[in-house]
């Protein structure tokens, strides 16, 4: 009975895939991609290539943690292997850092996307000649992070459905643009920026295609594709959970991700023979069959779109609140007693095990929103979204470093033999692929493009900006200085906490000694 109660519970391949779909797949094609284009110089080949190198350093970090995700039977996830393969001491840094920095950044960041989406709902097609304080988009996207927030709080059946909803329609955009904008921009546009006199639409001034793709480009736009990928780390807790998992879970893994990496390719593939950086204007400039027909597919997609983003939003919310509930359960936060009893008070008569979690993320997700507001607000004469891109990046490129470590220890223990795992095959092939490309994306970001081309560069521009950038100039001193703050933030959340723990907490402190 035990035997057959266990296996029910297992998911078979296609429910695997899907899931694993439904969680990569995001809205960071839809996103990210105008800067992408805009790094590369708007060069084809450059383009292409950037997506290739992500999505292979994205799949080989995921078939790798297909077998560094068995090396504990819990669900820590990323926290408990890190533990297993370098220590407490490692691990309790990131438990740290998950919830309060990427995490509690990633929701406030999603809420402004999904201000920005909402608001072009509104706005006319060429929405350029319309000009929206950013203060208004702040204003929506503070109700937006608070709303889900409180709806994975007091509804979690609400959340699921809204979730599961949302996971079915952000693949109509997809397909649909696959499909109107790949054989569209062919058949009328056979060139695109593969034609080197062609002057590239939407940029201000016009300018023509790189004649040649730059390999520094490419390196420079990979954090901005891997934010497409970016739930990969999570498909290693399937692992777990799959039949006939040796077999499976690589399997799911590689086609999933593959099937991922298509899906970009393709519509990246309709924007370059479009010359068009932003998918979304592709269906704003065809109107030479039907004007009629292309608003409405246009509005249409703008919905569906803005529907996905608030779809991937909602579930980091969820995600935020108990993760930020785990550090109060497993008293690594240093005002986990105070936290607890607040919010026990606040809300006497509601029966939840994620109270604390709640407050917590409230706390931390205004912080958060309001680092980003400030400058956002005050910045030119009508605020801007530059900074928010541009941060946006962080939490994904920190990580990767982590992502690259903890596969570097699931190599290591190949060799020692210290934890026990469940072996695949591919494992020893694609983790050296997965660390180096771990360790490339995030120390070329840090030593050449943050601190060499800034000092070379110090008034050159970055390509910052999402739908209201209001043509706001970002300089490399100024990235250098964002960066270098947030990447000092993230080293120093753990240790700030080591040392307030005793202060809140009658002098005791944290646990770090070894099992």
């Amino acid at each position: 009975m035990k035997t057959s109660n266990n296996t029910t519970q297992k998911i078979g391949f296609f429910t695997a895939l899907s899931m694993l779909m439904g969680s990569v797949i995001g809205i960071g094609i839809f996103l990210k991609n105008g800067g992408i284009f805009a790094i590369n110089g708007f060069n084809g080949v450059g383009i292409i290539t950037s997506w290739i190198i992500g999505g292979i350093i994205a799949l080989t970090a995921a078939i790798s943690f297909a077998e560094v995700g068995t090396s504990q039977k819990s669900r820590s996830g990323l926290a408990g292997w890190v533990e297993k393969f370098w220590g407490r001491k490692v691990g309790y840094f990131v438990k740290t850092i998950q919830p309060i920095f990427y995490l509690g950044l990633m929701v406030p960041i999603l809420s402004f996307y999904s201000a920005e989406s909402i608001v072009k709902m509104f706005l006319p097609i060429n929405g350029s000649s319309v000009v929206i304080h950013y203060g208004i988009i702040t204003l929506i996207t503070l109700l937006l992070m608070i709303f889900f927030l409180t709806v994975n709080f007091f509804s979690l059946k609400i959340a699921g459905r809204f979730s599961f909803i949302t996971t079915i329609l952000k693949f109509l955009p997809l397909i649909v643009i696959i499909i109107w904008g790949l054989v569209y921009s062919i058949q009328n546009h056979t060139t695109g920026l593969f034609d080197p006199n062609l002057n590239v639409p939407n940029t201000n001034p016009p300018i023509k295609p790189a004649p040649n793709p730059s390999f520094t480009a490419i390196l420079a736009s990979l954090p901005s594709v891997l934010f497409a990928f970016d739930s990969f780390a999570n498909v290693g807790n399937l692992s777990l959970d799959i039949k006939k998992p040796d077999r499976n879970v690589p399997l799911v893994i590689s086609v999933g991700m593959i099937s991922c990496a298509a899906f970009y390719l393709l519509i990246t593939i309709a924007q370059i023979f479009f010359a068009e950086g932003n998918s979304l204007n592709i269906f704003g400039n065809i109107v030479q069959l039907s004007p009629q027909l292309d608003l409405f597919i246009s509005v249409s997609l703008n919905v569906f779109i803005t529907i996905s983003i608030l779809g991937v939003l909602n579930g980091y919310a969820s995600s935020c609140i108990r993760s930020f509930n785990s550090l109060t359960d497993e008293k690594l936060i240093f005002c986990h007693s105070q936290v607890s009893s607040f919010s026990s008070r606040i809300f006497p008569k509601f029966i939840s095990e994620i109270k604390p979690g709640y407050v917590l993320s409230l706390i931390f997700t205004i912080f958060w929103f309001l680092a980003l507001a400030i400058p956002s607000m005050v910045k030119g004469p009508n605020g801007t979204d530059v900074y928010v891109d541009g941060v946006s990046n962080y939490p994904t490129l920190f990580f990767f470093a982590i992502y690259g470590f903890v596969i570097l220890g699931g190599l290591i223990n190949r060799f020692t033999k210290k934890v026990e795992v469940q072996k695949q095959k591919a494992f020893l092939f694609v983790a050296p692929i997965a660390i180096i490309g771990s360790f490339l994306v995030f120390g070329y970001q840090l030593f050449y493009e943050i601190i060499f081309k800034s000092i070379e560069e110090a008034n050159g521009h970055l390509t910052w900006g999402l739908f209201f950038s209001n043509n706001v100039i970002v300089y490399r001193w100024e990235g250098m200085i964002f960066f270098i703050v947030f990447l000092i933030i993230f080293i120093l959340i753990p240790v700030i906490n080591f040392f307030l723990f005793p202060l809140l907490n009658k002098s005791a402190k944290i646990n770090l000694s070894k099992e």
